[in-house]
């Protein structure tokens, strides 16, 4: 089996660190919290992020990026998304060389229509919810522009972004308006449809 490490101990985190432990695999979990690592170790629970749930025993718990990641097999990074970035530029120092693996394969190198099927299963998740649009297209656009390049027609594409703006509470007249003219919030409620309701 695997030795795993869990980069983030939340409720996510642990409970992939729990089930990848149950599948036989040696799992390391890192918390960028001292006194959060301390508790795991003697508890072997998270009573403000997982209550109740009591982790094996078999499970290591680190606030060293370094000892979470050299060495290991696979580094699952299960932070909130806030500190995705900040947390993948802490590990860069101990990742030496590795893959992207999404669903079995290695994707780190793919090219042309290999890539396009990989856009079809990922999506970015923006910070900044009026940074996640270009400001020179309208919202409409920015939400269907992976249904644009999966090859769907214009015509398909508005009826879909009319749903699911509809979904968020706006009216499809939204669609034609530009990241400028909403609100924070009302890009917010967008963005989040723009790639994962449309699969």
């Amino acid at each position: 089996m695997a030795n795993v490490s869990v980069i983030g101990a939340g409720s996510w985190g642990l409970a992939l660190a729990r089930r990848l432990c149950k599948n036989g695999h040696d799992v390391t979990v890192w918390s960028h919290r001292e006194e959060g690592v301390r508790e795991l170790r003697e508890q072997h629970e998270n009573r403000s992020k997982l209550p109740g749930v009591i982790l094996p025993e078999e499970i290591q718990y680190t606030s060293s990026l370094e000892q979470a990641i050299v060495g290991k097999d696979l580094c699952v990074l299960a932070v909130p998304s806030v500190y995705t970035r900040s947390t993948a530029e802490q590990m860069k120092p101990f990742v030496t060389d590795g893959q992207i693996i999404l669903d079995g394969q290695d994707i780190s190198h793919s090219k042309g229509a290999a890539r396009k099927g990989i856009y079809e299963k990922i999506q970015m998740v923006f910070q900044n919810p009026v940074g996640s649009f270009d400001p020179r297209r309208t919202l409409g656009d920015g939400i269907g522009e992976s249904l644009k390049n999966k090859g769907v027609s214009k015509a398909e594409i508005r009826a879909k972004v009319a749903e699911l703006l509809e979904q968020c509470g706006l009216e499809p007249e939204y669609m034609d308006r530009y990241p400028h003219q909403v609100s924070g919030g009302q890009c917010q409620r967008t963005g989040g449809r723009s790639e994962s309701d449309h699969l």
